[in-house]
């Protein structure tokens, strides 16, 4: 199965199964799945998310990013939809074009129970998840690094899977820049919206050496040993 999932109303939807672990077996496939918001999802589309097997829904955005584009899915019998606001210090989120890596460092500095969160809701039922925050780069961009973290995929598998998502985000990139923060050029905001592998790398390394392995995160973070278990048997065949 291709781990590029086309889902009708979604742009930036893949798998994060099909990839090499360094215990030598691929990462399950179709047990967690990272996108764009589903704002624009078409029926088509939700039929697609049930036939992938997807019963839980993670949201990742912000309260008032929900309140602005609404996720349908939360109407629909079909799905479990959980909002897991990621939230970053004011400051940091203002300083984002500035650097993406300073705002990957504080979610994981300071997001940690939000993070223990979305691997609950996970958790929460035996089909596949879909995570998701506006565009599927940032937010659950480290989301998925922590999850493939923890099932064994090597960093530089992260690496690439990250950098993946600026060459599927171009039919988003006129409606962000024009709901870019005020102030900033189009030029200046440009970064913003890229996912160069640099970026995962620094962000892999920050865990590395301020809080270790995913799984130590999510143990401090609240997770029980039982838990971490489980979630890694859901990421791995």
């Amino acid at each position: 199965m291709t781990r590029d999932l086309t889902i009708d109303g979604m742009v930036n939807v893949r798998d994060l199964g099909g990839l090499a672990t360094r215990a030598g077996v691929p990462t399950r496939q179709r047990a967690v799945i990272r996108g764009d918001a589903p704002t624009r999802i078409s029926e088509a589309g939700r039929l697609d998310l049930v036939n992938h097997g997807i019963r839980q829904v993670i949201d990742l955005r912000y309260a008032h990013e929900r309140a602005a584009a609404p996720n349908p899915l939360e109407r629909d019998a079909r799905f479990r939809v959980h909002a897991v606001p990621l939230e970053a210090p004011a400051d940091v989120v203002r300083s984002g074009p500035r650097g993406l890596v300073p705002f990957y460092r504080h979610l994981l500095d300071d997001a940690a129970p939000a993070f223990a969160a979305v691997m609950q809701a996970i958790l929460a039922d035996d089909g596949g998840a879909l995570i998701h925050c506006r565009v599927g780069k940032d937010r659950t961009g480290v989301v998925s690094a922590l999850l493939l973290d923890l099932a064994g995929v090597p960093h530089h598998e992260i690496v690439a899977d990250y950098a993946l998502t600026r060459q599927r985000i171009g039919p988003l990139i006129d409606e962000l820049m024009d709901d870019r923060p005020p102030g900033l050029s189009p030029a200046a905001y440009m970064p913003q919206l890229d996912s160069p592998a640099e970026v995962m790398d620094h962000t892999l390394a920050h865990l590395v050496q301020h809080h270790g392995t995913a799984q130590q995160y999510l143990g401090r973070a609240g997770m029980s040993a039982a838990a971490l278990a489980r979630l890694r048997a859901r990421l791995l065949p």
